[in-house]
């Protein structure tokens, strides 16, 4: 599970993608010229590129399943990972939500994650003690069902 911000600015996720066979036109001119090609410019396979990447995304909510659908998304090789920059409207803080990106209507990562602005990750959650009633010898295992 990851945690992102509440914010509909954009954010950025690393991912191990089922596949990574994105065409990324970032360090287009460095692999064009290490293979001894000539670099006129990157904006003639811009949009060839973006096509083939087509990524999308779905975030649905957890409990009243409101959803929201991305596209053309930006991804950015990051070492081992894969950079996925996208803005969202319906994140709220303490909800929970499940992505799921397709690459041409494959797929291509799911996840879960959870949104918080907390930033103190050391911070335990503590069980509401009101509500928890101990086992007592003396109620003899009785309970009522209702």
């Amino acid at each position: 599970m990851k945690v992102l911000l509440p914010i509909s600015t954009e954010q950025i996720i690393s991912i191990v993608p089922r596949r990574a066979d994105v065409y990324l036109d970032n360090n287009y001119e460095d692999r064009v010229l290490s293979t001894s090609g000539v670099v006129e410019s990157p904006l003639c396979v811009s949009s060839v590129l973006s096509s083939l990447n087509n990524i999308s995304m779905v975030i649905v909510m957890d409990g009243d399943k409101t959803k929201e659908s991305l596209t053309d998304l930006k991804a950015v090789y990051n070492g081992n990972y894969i950079d996925i920059y996208f803005t969202s409207t319906i994140l709220k803080e303490g909800f929970g939500y499940a992505i799921e990106m397709k690459q041409n209507d494959n797929l291509y990562y799911r996840d879960k994650f959870y949104a918080t602005s907390q930033q103190d990750y050391k911070v335990k959650h503590k069980e509401s003690s009101l509500q928890y009633k101990p086992y007592n010898e003396a109620d003899d295992n009785q309970y009522v069902i209702r």
